[in-house]
């Protein structure tokens, strides 16, 4: 069997790369009797940036890269049905082709699936970011055999925007994170100068809320003027950084808000482990990595009870309403209160394996194997 694998939204950062190498992986674990492509049809820093990936080596991966102008070539197929990446792929005699970062090209003669990782009103702005997250993933949602969403809440989302018979859904939650992401050894030590602080991981962007963020943490430290807690985003800027800065300056926390920028995969684990509290206050979120590598990591995690946080979250950390009083009321409990503190600890770890990329991979083979059956 011959499984081609899409994944050109992982050659950036973020959750599409991490979640195409943890299931890509686990897929050619679980099933080495099937041969694996992994495709992507891009131009800038072509191979690299596909080569960085960290995929596991393996007799049944196999690389389809081909270096075309994807910016020309996506809008040329969908728009007037050219059929470029059919004739890229067509040599290679495909079984399936699973789109694993919520676009599908267009083929034909063969199975698709397609990972939806998103749905409802998202704020994307620009041309082409409207029609890669707009037009390209709505075409290929219409065209994809199944759907796999992330969550129970993505899949809700899915069927509000696209009344699809439910038979062609199915639903793969995330694995958990790494190894890397475990809890401080007690002989781990900090540098001299070190100061509590919160964290906030993910890029700068509109459903990132990172304002929303500054502003909790403006009425936290007037709530506790004593308290020496910093607020660190780990993560590249994106389209919320001006107004992130701007709200920064406009209170006053020059001294205490820190943007780390893009963090390397070999940094962001230390991180997590000595935080005082991980916030996850996105109300657009389709599953959120953050909450389980901060549980792994043994954090404290604060989300808002919007979109699939609820889901991911469960009974293992404290869930606010999206505003700045909530979530710094939510700030307050969790540094001032040992106790509390320590609860959400174990259960976050608990919580955290419940997640396994092995059960990810079962479902999702499960998935391909009721199609070509």
């Amino acid at each position: 069997m011959k499984i081609g694998l899409e994944i050109s939204g992982a050659l950036g950062v973020g959750g599409y790369r991490r979640y195409v190498e943890d299931i890509v992986n686990a897929l050619t674990e679980a099933a080495p009797e099937i041969d694996f492509y992994l495709y992507a049809a891009f131009w800038g820093g072509f191979p690299d940036r596909a080569k960085s990936l960290n995929i596991h080596p393996r007799s049944n991966v196999h690389w389809i890269l081909k270096r075309v102008p994807q910016r020309l070539v996506l809008p040329l197929d969908e728009y007037f049905g050219l059929g470029i990446q059919n004739a890229l792929l067509r040599p290679y005699n495909l079984d399936l082709l699973h789109g694993l970062c919520s676009i599908l090209p267009q083929v034909t003669g063969i199975k698709t699936v397609m990972t939806m990782h998103y749905a409802g009103e998202w704020p994307f702005r620009g041309l082409w970011n409207r029609f890669y997250n707009v037009r390209l993933n709505s075409a290929s949602m219409e065209r994809a055999d199944r759907v796999i969403a992330i969550s129970d809440y993505t899949l809700g989302e899915i069927r509000k925007t696209w009344p699809l018979p439910g038979e062609r859904f199915a639903i793969v939650h995330h694995g958990g994170p790494s190894v890397e992401f475990r809890p401080a050894e007690p002989e781990e030590k900090k540098p001299q100068d070190f100061k509590p602080y919160m964290l906030s991981v993910g890029a700068i962007k509109v459903p990132k809320n990172p304002v929303l963020v500054i502003k909790a943490f403006a009425a936290f430290k007037k709530n506790n003027p004593e308290s020496a807690h910093r607020l660190l985003f780990a993560g590249p800027d994106g389209d919320q950084a001006v107004a992130a800065r701007e709200e920064v300056r406009g209170s006053g926390l020059e001294k205490s808000v820190e943007f780390l920028g893009a963090i390397s995969s070999e940094r962001i684990p230390e991180l997590y482990r000595h935080a005082a509290v991980v916030l996850c206050p996105s109300t657009t979120e389709g599953f959120a990595f953050p909450v389980l590598e901060a549980f792994a990591s043994g954090r404290p995690v604060i989300g808002v009870n919007r979109a699939a946080l609820p889901e991911t979250i469960g009974d293992a950390g404290l869930l606010c309403e999206p505003t700045p009083e909530s979530l710094s009321e939510a700030m307050g409990k969790v540094v001032n209160d040992e106790d509390l503190c320590s609860r959400l600890t174990a259960a976050g770890r608990i919580r955290a394996k419940e997640f396994s990329w092995a059960n990810a991979a079962q479902k999702t083979l499960a998935v391909y194997k009721g199609l070509l059956s």
